[in-house]
């Protein structure tokens, strides 16, 4: 066991101080190079963000992803895949993972939503035994004349098992170069070199919602943060609409707008003008309060870009576990018709 650690940290060391730092030189990433960056978000929290040329247009590479039945075919980490719902452009899914650094790794369900007109494909890993949840961003964009595939990849994970939280540095390089390479192996395909989706488009896109985190004065952060995400995957699981979580509304916003936020609390007025800056339809403004030994728990569905409220929800709990269940309750009555 001392000597697996060993490796782990020698591996996360090698990874800081090669891919994950320095200045980004896109001469490289263009002779295919895959860079691997690490970005400090508010709170202490942590994404890396990866970046790669494709040899293929961003159509083509679309379908690759589009395609969830074959991903365990090229994708590094999923040994398996079983649909459980598609709608629309939204799959949910059973995964189960290849071995991680020598561990043994428990299936989950994964949410992937897909947007061909934005290029983007999001992953969301639900909350299972060894992560708390874990967030994915692809952005596929044209590159040079159009026949390359700018790639950019963001990651952001909380995780419960320890040899994730030590991994996570070392194995977003690996992960993502071995990903890059198989998709550009994929790309070349015939059933891929297509325009069209693999499966027909919808008809209408769903609706896209952000859920951004909770406020409270008398509610410790780690507690919040914990109820927004529980929140958030609960509405993704009750609609078929596009829920963005704050991880993923940070990775959508160009850098610029990012530090021009930068300096926003987790209020209602920063929140919709997050949501305006992503082009969602929706956002959640959630509030968590105690009286005495009573938790009270707001939550309204905004729309945008007015920014008024078209649904109001409260639900009062006595105790924490009966405060997370009300939260569930609370985003099923927002999903609901």
């Amino acid at each position: 066991m001392k000597a697996g650690v060993l490796l782990v940290l020698l591996a996360t060391l090698s990874c800081s101080s090669g891919a994950g730092a320095g200045k980004l030189d896109m001469k490289r990433v263009e002779a295919g190079e895959v860079y691997v960056e690490r970005v400090d978000l508010p709170g202490g929290r942590l994404m890396y963000r990866g970046i790669a040329v494709l040899d293929a247009p961003p159509d083509r590479v679309f379908n690759v992803f589009h395609d969830v039945e074959h991903w365990p075919e090229w994708h590094t980490q999923v040994r398996e895949l079983r649909v459980l719902r598609r709608d629309q452009d939204t799959v949910d899914a059973e995964v189960r993972f290849n071995k991680l650094l020598g561990q043994s790794v428990g299936p989950a369900t994964q949410r992937v939503r897909f947007d061909r007109p934005r290029g983007e494909v999001a992953m969301h890993i639900y909350e299972n035994e060894w992560a708390r949840s874990v967030e994915s961003l692809i952005k596929l964009e044209p590159f040079g004349d159009g026949t390359r595939t700018l790639l950019n990849a963001y990651t952001h994970g909380e995780f419960k098992a320890w040899w994730s939280r030590v991994a996570t540095q070392a194995m977003q390089q690996r992960v993502l170069t071995e990903m890059v390479a198989n998709v550009r192996a994929a790309s070349l395909l015939p059933r891929y070199q297509t325009a069209t989706d693999v499966t027909a488009a919808p008809s209408a896109p769903p609706l896209k919602v952000v859920v951004p985190g909770f406020r409270s004065s008398s509610v410790p952060a780690d507690v919040l943060q914990t109820l927004t995400r529980v929140f958030a995957q609960h509405l993704m699981r009750q609609a078929a609409w596009n829920v963005l979580t704050e991880e993923e509304m940070v990775a959508l916003l160009d850098y610029a707008k990012q530090r021009e936020l930068a300096g926003c609390a987790p209020n209602e007025p920063c929140a919709v003008d997050l949501a305006r800056a992503l082009q969602a339809e929706r956002v959640v403004h959630g509030t968590v309060g105690k009286v005495g030994e009573v938790y009270v728990f707001t939550a309204a569905l905004l729309k945008l870009p007015e920014g008024v409220a078209e649904k109001r929800v409260e639900e009062q709990a006595a105790s924490d576990a009966e405060l997370l269940q009300r939260v569930r309750e609370a985003a099923s009555r927002l999903a609901a018709p």
